[in-house]
């Protein structure tokens, strides 16, 4: 389904309108013909037997003084009516005494043969096929001297339909029509600053230092306007806070790179992630020796081993160690015992969990020695 809709939201009004008028149009087709195949069927019914009685009364004087001619002539001109397919004059036994010319000279089926047993009045009666047709006795004197027989056209009962179900298309195309013109307007002054704001934040996400474009030009008064408002309130919030962030971070970086003692921050694998000066210092190595590394991997041996196991216990436990006193040799200068004292503490995220830690030492080697 999620394929068949279209993904913008013009497209899915459109395509949903579309469908809900083409039910409400199928739905008022089939009850609209249904009703007038009934009302249709039921008038053709009453006129078919008022032309059969009329014309019975047209033929009863030809009949009387015998004049075929006058009577093919009759039924000739009842054919004009679009509602007459077919007439035929017949006598009391069913022989025929004349026949319009779309109707062949046939013998009368069955069930016009049961016809015959002398009808008082107009009457309509079905055939096999289906179709309904009309006899009517034909008066001399007061007594019937002939039928004349009636076969409606067919085509009339479609016509109508027909006429019904052109109507109604062209009453849904106009109201299908009306409904997406607004549509069409509505969404088009919705569409525009959904798609800006849709372009502006992947531009954020892109390029988050990019202030072009912004503030966003609000064009709408109505909910979209408020929510561009809105995304440019965000916007505008987020570069405060991103200009705090570095105030912040160039604050941490100055106070680090210029404190009198080492601090360093691993992340979960027991990397460096960041260290200042002074402890690269002590290390006897410069800072991108660390980054990336673990303190085994820098100077190999049983201090780092000492400090990595440190490392695990507060990430694991989630508690700071303070005020341990190591004591241990370095690359930088073999064969010199040194000494620091080493407190581990957790940095963690909003949700409380620790993603760093921060270690801070302090070298106490010469006041040792001093003591």
């Amino acid at each position: 389904m999620r394929r068949i809709l279209p993904r913008t939201i013009q497209g899915q009004l459109i395509f949903g309108t579309i469908v809900v008028q083409t039910l409400l149009l199928a739905i008022f087709l089939t009850y609209t013909v249904s009703a007038q195949r009934s009302v249709t069927r039921e008038r053709a019914r009453q006129r078919l037997l008022q032309q059969a009685e009329r014309l019975a009364g047209a033929c009863s004087v030809p009949l009387s003084q015998d004049h075929m001619d006058a009577l093919k002539e009759i039924l000739e001109t009842a054919r004009i009516t679009p509602t007459i397919d077919g007439a035929r004059v017949t006598d009391l036994s069913g022989r025929t005494l004349a026949v319009s010319e779309s109707n062949a000279d046939a013998p009368l089926s069955a069930e016009e043969r049961r016809e015959l047993m002398g009808p008082v009045k107009a009457r309509l009666f079905i055939t096999a096929q289906g179709r309904t047709e009309s006899v009517a006795p034909i008066f001399v004197s007061g007594k019937p001297a002939g039928l004349i027989w009636l076969e409606p056209s067919s085509s009339a009962l479609a016509s109508n339909i027909s006429i019904i179900v052109t109507g109604a298309l062209w009453y849904g195309g106009l109201a299908l029509l009306s409904n997406l013109l607004p549509i069409l307007l509505i969404v088009r002054g919705v569409s525009r600053p959904l798609r800006k704001l849709r372009e502006a934040t992947q531009q954020i996400i892109r390029d988050p230092e990019s202030n072009a474009g912004f503030p966003l030009v609000v064009t709408a008064s109505n909910e979209v306007g408020e929510l561009t408002r809105s995304f440019n309130t965000m916007v505008r919030e987020l570069e405060d806070q991103r200009s705090g962030l570095y105030e912040t971070l160039a604050l941490l970086d100055s106070m680090l790179g210029n404190a009198p003692i080492g601090f360093a921050f691993f992340d979960q694998k027991l990397r460096y992630v960041r260290l200042n000066q002074f402890l690269a210092d002590i290390n006897g190595l410069p800072i991108n020796r660390h980054l990336g590394r673990r303190m085994t991997e820098v100077f190999p041996g049983p201090l780092s081993e000492r400090v990595e196991m440190l490392l695990s216990t507060v990430f694991d436990s989630g508690e700071p160690v303070r005020d341990i006193e190591m004591k241990g040799e370095l690359p930088s200068l073999p064969g010199v015992q040194r000494s620091w004292i080493c407190n581990w503490y957790p940095v963690r995220t909003q949700q409380g969990v620790v993603r760093w830690v921060g270690v801070v030492v302090m070298e106490i080697t010469q006041r040792l020695q001093s003591e």
